[in-house]
Order: C-alpha cells, then sequence, then structure tokens
C-alpha cells in the first residue's frame, strides 16, 4: 500500500484506547495549511496509531510542526444484514519539522520497517 506524507502542527492527543484484549489504538489531530490564491485554508485531520506505535505521540509536545507518514486503511464491517465502511488514516512514522532546531531534522521518532497491523477478516467484531 502506498504511503503519504503531509506536514502540519499537532493540536491534539487523546489517550490510549484498550479496544479488546490484544487490540489498542490512540487518535490525535494535525492542522494542515493549505495556501490558495492568497488565502490559507486550514484542515484539522484526524490520524490514527495502533498497537505498539501508540506511545510515539508521548515523545511530541503540542503545539510543535511534523511530517507524518501514513497509510489509508479501508474496512467493510457487516452486522444484522447491513454493511458499512469504514476508512483510517494510519500514521507509521512522525517526523519532527527541520525549522524547529538542527537536531531534530535528523530525529525519526517512528522507524517505518515496523509494519501496519493485518487487517482480520472476523466481521463480527469491528476492531473501533
Amino acid at each position: 500500500m502506498a504511503s503519504i506524507t503531509i506536514t502540519g502542527k499537532l493540536i491534539s492527543k487523546d489517550p490510549i484506547i484498550q479496544v479488546s484484549a490484544d487490540f489498542i489504538k490512540r487518535s490525535f489531530v494535525l492542522e494542515s495549511c493549505e495556501e490558495y490564491h492568497g488565502n490559507s485554508f486550514f484542515e484539522f485531520i484526524t490520524f490514527q496509531l495502533v498497537q505498539s506505535k501508540c506511545t510515539l505521540l508521548d515523545l511530541c509536545p503540542l503545539n510543535e510542526n511534523y511530517i507524518i507518514s501514513f497509510t489509508v486503511r479501508g474496512r467493510k464491517w457487516e452486522k444484522d444484514g447491513q454493511t458499512s465502511y469504514f476508512n483510517t488514516l494510519e500514521c507509521w512514522q512522525i517526523v519532527p519539522v527541520a525549522s524547529q532546531s538542527p537536531a531534530a531534522a535528523s530525529t525519526v521518532l517512528y522507524q517505518p520497517n515496523d509494519t501496519p497491523s493485518p487487517v482480520t477478516s472476523d466481521t463480527n467484531n469491528f476492531p473501533y
């Protein structure tokens, strides 16, 4: 699956949520600003960390800029004859923006060699 990156300011960190005995997740919000014809447009984008990646945010202070690498995950969920579809922006790397400090430019807070969690085929228990 292709990886996407975006740069923005970390504005919110949620606590870790224990979804089941073997699944945890954590969400955070990044503020991104796009310039178009002299106007600024702000987007507030929610990302998710899962399993061992959840503690990654403990190293990231709020109101600092980061480069977020993520994949788009899509899931199908069926229950009681109804089908729903869900999308998740699953973060796998956070890098401080170089302009904040010279030391931060070379610091990768999470290594990309850890793979995202596999999608299970269990349709009776939605992992969110």
